[in-house]
C-alpha cells in the first residue's frame, strides 16, 4: 500500500483588495470605479489552496512529486523549478487539457527543494491572481509498502464497481513530448495488452516483457482511498500505475502527473474487421523450395522454423526459438536467437552439419490479408526478403 505524505500546502485568504480612503469631491466617481473594479476581479478565477505533494513507495525510486490545486478555476498552468543534485531546472506544467487539478511534476531521490508559480484560468482563458508556493523539505518523510492492500476501501465508490473490466483490451503506451506546453502530445513507445485474467504483454517493438495487472489503492492524509491498476511484472517489479476512475474510457494517465498514458489501440484489424494476434502467424508457409512452419510457446511468444533445401542430399535450416509478437508493429521479432545451420548427406549416408552463424535477428511480418509473410535475417546477404505464402488446410 502507498502512504501519500502531504509536504506543503498555502491556503489563500480572502483578500481585502480595497481599503477606505478619505472623502472629496471625486468620491462618487472614486466609488463607482470601485464597484466596477471589483466585479471584474471578483470574476477572475481565485486559488484556494495550492500544495506540493511526495509520494514515497518501496516500489519505486524515491519521492513521486505532484501539485495540486482548488478553487474556482477551470484549468491552472505552474513554472515549477526543482533543485536536482544542486542543479535548478526549471519547466512547465498544465492542467489544461486533462479536465483535473492534479498533475505529476517530477520523481527522484536526489531532489533538494522544489517551488512553483501557479496561475488559475477560467475557461475562457482568462487569468487570476498568481501564487507562489515552496516545498517544506523539512517535513519530508518516508513511508514504505505493505505490500497489497487488505482493508477495505474508504473512498465512496463501491467495490462491486472497482474491476479489470475497464483496463482489459490493447492499448498504446504514449510518452508526453519533452516540449510540452499547454496540450498532451504523446510519443508511441509500445503496446500493452491486458487479458481478463489480470496478465499482461508489453512490447516495445524489440522485446516482450510480461506480468499482472492487480487493484491497489492510494492512501491519503484524510483517510480516503482512491483505486488505481497497478503494473508489475513477472519478477515483482512495480511498473506503472493509473486512477481508474478517470474522464475518458479509452485513455488512461499514468501516474499522479499523466506525463505518459494509455490509448487504447483501435488499429489492430485486419481487412475482415476481426482483431490480429500473433496467432496470425501460425502454421505452414512455403516458398519456393523452403518450408516454414510457425508455432505458439506461450501468449506472444513464438518458434519459427524454415528449411531449405538445395538438393535431396543438401538443405538449410533457419531456427528462431523465441519469437515475441508485437501488437505495436504487427511483427513477430527474434533478438539474437537465430541459428543457420547447413546439412550435407553423402552418398553412404553420413550426414554432416555445419552451422553457418548464431545470434541473428529476424523479423517476420504479415500482408494485410493475413496470407503472405515476409521474412528478414540481418546475417543473410541477399538484398531482397522472402515471401511466403500460407499453406491453406
Amino acid at each position: 500500500m502507498k502512504k501519500t505524505i502531504i509536504l506543503f500546502a498555502a491556503a489563500l485568504a480572502g483578500l481585502n483588495l480595497f481599503s477606505c480612503g478619505s472623502t472629496n469631491s471625486s468620491s462618487s466617481v472614486t466609488e463607482k470605479a470601485s464597484v466596477a473594479e471589483t466585479s471584474t476581479v471578483a470574476s477572475l478565477p481565485v486559488i484556494d489552496k495550492a500544495e506540493i505533494v511526495a509520494e514515497y513507495t518501496d516500489e519505486g525510486d524515491g519521492y513521486m512529486f505532484r501539485l495540486d490545486v482548488e478553487g474556482t478555476i477551470d484549468y491552472w498552468e505552474a513554472e515549477v523549478t526543482a533543485i536536482d543534485c544542486g542543479e535548478k531546472n526549471t519547466f512547465k506544467i498544465s492542467t489544461k487539457d486533462y479536465d483535473r487539478n492534479s498533475r505529476y511534476i517530477t520523481g527522484g531521490s536526489t531532489i533538494t527543494d522544489m517551488s512553483a508559480v501557479v496561475t488559475p484560468y477560467d475557461k475562457d482563458g482568462n487569468a487570476g491572481k498568481p501564487v507562489n508556493i515552496k516545498w517544506d523539505h523539512e517535513r519530508k518523510e518516508k513511508t514504505t509498502s505493505t505490500g497489497e492492500t487488505t482493508s477495505e476501501p474508504t473512498s465512496k465508490a463501491s467495490d462491486e464497481n472497482v474491476t479489470l473490466d475497464a483496463i482489459v483490451g490493447q492499448w498504446i503506451y504514449e510518452e508526453q513530448d519533452a516540449g510540452f506546453t499547454d496540450q498532451y502530445v504523446g510519443t508511441p513507445k509500445g503496446c500493452v495488452i491486458v487479458s481478463k485474467d489480470g496478465t499482461y504483454s508489453y512490447n516495445n517493438g524489440a522485446s516482450t516483457t510480461t506480468g499482472t495487472v492487480k487493484i491497489a489503492y492510494d492512501e491519503y492524509s484524510n483517510g480516503d482511498k482512491v483505486p488505481y491498476y497497478s503494473f508489475c511484472n513477472d519478477n515483482g517489479e512495480f511498473w506503472i500505475g493509473c486512477y481508474i476512475n478517470q474522464n475518458e474510457p479509452d485513455v488512461f494517465y499514468i501516474g499522479n502527473g499523466g506525463m505518459s498514458r494509455l490509448v487504447r489501440d483501435t488499429s489492430g484489424e485486419n481487412a475482415q474487421g476481426s482483431e490480429r494476434s500473433g496467432d496470425a502467424f501460425v502454421g505452414t508457409w512455403g516458398s519456393g523450395r523452403a518450408t516454414m512452419v510457425v508455432e505458439k510457446i506461450s501468449n506472444n511468444t513464438f518458434s519459427v522454423f524454415i528449411k531449405w533445401s538445395s538438393s535431396a542430399a543438401e538443405s538449410t535450416s533457419w531456427s528462431y526459438d523465441y519469437c515475441n509478437y508485437s501488437p505495436f508493429t504487427g511483427a513477430l521479432v527474434c533478438e539474437g536467437g537465430g541459428v543457420c545451420t547447413e546439412l550435407k548427406c553423402s552418398e553412404d549416408g553420413n550426414v554432416t552439419e555445419t552451422t553457418n552463424y548464431e545470434g541473428s535477428n529476424a523479423t517476420f511480418t504479415l500482408d494485410a490479408t493475413g496470407k503472405y509473410m515476409t521474412w528478414s535475417d540481418d546475417r543473410e546477404t541477399s538484398d531482397e526478403d522472402i515471401t511466403f505464402v500460407l499453406f491453406e488446410e
